[in-house]
């Protein structure tokens, strides 16, 4: 039986994210990359706070899990659109290991739907400290500047969880919201 919907602040944060998202396409249509930074870093604000306060409260739900990893999906895709709409001097050298990146992002989602017909929703631990350094690189990027530094600990991190990500979904043979990494889920098997 699917689990009912519930209007917790997680989740409402979580359908903020989705709600405003076409609002920032919008912003990347008319290039108002100021509306666009805004909103963008709004919802970066709120996916921390989602999970935090979901965390705090014991408001964790598999639907939350479900709606939290699509509106984070999509903006990290309008993140990342955003990058090459308003930073494309800044990323044009880098974009082999960009490429990569956002390779490894979407195979994560491609190997999950290939084996459980849904997109992973796992919440690793390993993926929140991604986030965490994926949001701290958008900000830097949008408030400031681009780093090299700052990409390239962005970029290890990142790979390194899609890696782990991809081998999680490889052992699991369901799919579960909060598998919290590779070590966990070899311990429950043994």
């Amino acid at each position: 039986m699917e689990e009912k919907f519930r209007w917790t602040i997680p989740n409402i944060l979580s359908v903020y994210r989705l709600c405003v998202s076409p609002v920032i396409l919008v912003t990347l249509i008319l290039k108002n990359e100021s509306v666009f930074t805004v909103l963008l870093l709004v919802s970066l604000i709120t996916d921390i706070l989602d999970g935090f306060i979901a965390r705090q409260f014991n408001l964790k739900t598999k639907m939350g899990a479900k709606l939290d990893s699509i509106a984070d999906a999509v903006t990290v895709v309008l993140a990342i659109v955003g990058m090459f709409r308003f930073k494309q001097l800044d990323i044009f050298p880098f974009l082999t290991p960009f490429y990569i990146l956002i390779g490894f992002y979407f195979l994560v989602y491609i190997i999950s739907a290939l084996k459980f017909k849904k997109f992973s929703s796992m919440h690793l631990y390993s993926a929140k400290i991604t986030g965490y350094a994926q949001g701290i690189f958008f900000f830097v990027l949008f408030c400031f500047q681009f780093y090299n530094w700052l990409f390239w600990v962005m970029f290890t991190i990142s790979i390194l969880t899609y890696i782990e990500e991809i081998i999680a979904i490889l052992l699991l043979k369901d799919m579960i919201s909060d598998a919290k990494g590779i070590y966990w889920i070899i311990k429950k098997k043994v």
